[in-house]
């Protein structure tokens, strides 16, 4: 069995699912799934979805839903579903915010690059 596994560890049919969702755009039902998500919790201007998704993804910029890929769509959603209303939704964006600006965070992030290669 583990003659089957590539680089990282992953079969070849897991490496090519992860590529999918690191590479391809959003669908049109994740888009539309992340703004009705948006819109329950109650934020309805755009920069400030943009700039929450950004937070939440750790994202430099984001200029639109639909530059995001499937994989980051998808883990948006969860996150968006998780949250009950616009209290947490804002509590979950300061911790995030906080989090990027400890050292402990940076260093991840580092890490965290260097093995995506």
């Amino acid at each position: 069995m583990n003659g089957d596994l590539g680089i990282n560890g992953k079969s070849p049919a897991e490496a090519r699912r992860l590529e999918r969702l690191e590479t391809t755009a959003a669908t049109r039902t994740q888009v539309g799934a992340i703004h009705g998500e948006f819109r329950r919790i109650g934020v309805r201007r755009r920069d400030e979805r943009l700039m929450i998704s950004a937070t939440l993804l750790d994202l430099d910029d984001l200029g639109s839903t639909l530059e995001l890929t499937m994989g980051e769509a998808g883990k948006l959603i969860r996150i968006l579903r998780d949250t009950r209303d616009r209290v947490d939704l804002d509590q979950r964006v300061k911790a995030v915010m906080r989090e990027r600006s400890s050292i402990g965070g940076y260093l991840r992030r580092i890490i965290a690059d260097i093995l995506k290669g």
